[in-house]
């Protein structure tokens, strides 16, 4: 049902497993002329690893060869696996200014604003 509901959000998944469990997944769509990283997680248990680094560059990989002009997402800015993540792995912070019209209503939404009462919000961007 998940899968079926993320297909229909015009969403990818991609999962990791070890020992045929699921331990690592992203989930990103397109937006503007970005892949925009919707979601990223990587079991506790398998933190450390490299994972996330590897879902990053397979992420990175498909954009390219799939003619998107970066990567892009929203995330806290000052947790420790969140933004110091994303920027300590070539991603830069960018302001409104610097993103398109889809990222721009995303990171304006209603809901990005209740989130940026519990702790400040950044976006995160890279371009190829």
């Amino acid at each position: 049902e998940i899968y079926a509901e993320n297909l229909r959000k015009n969403e990818l998944f991609w999962l990791i497993e070890h020992r045929d469990l699921p331990v690592g997944f992203v989930r990103a769509r397109p937006e503007d002329d970005l892949l925009y990283i919707a979601e990223i997680c990587v079991a506790r248990a398998h933190q450390g690893k490299g994972l996330g680094r590897r879902l990053l560059a397979h992420m990175r990989q498909y954009a390219r060869e799939n003619e998107f002009k970066g990567l892009a997402g929203l995330t806290w800015k000052q947790v420790p696996f969140n933004g110091p993540y994303y920027l300590h792995n070539g991603f830069e912070e960018w302001s409104l200014g610097e993103v398109g019209p889809d990222l721009h209503a995303i990171a304006t939404s209603e809901e990005e604003q209740k989130l940026n009462t519990i702790g400040e919000r950044m976006i995160f961007g890279e371009r190829f």
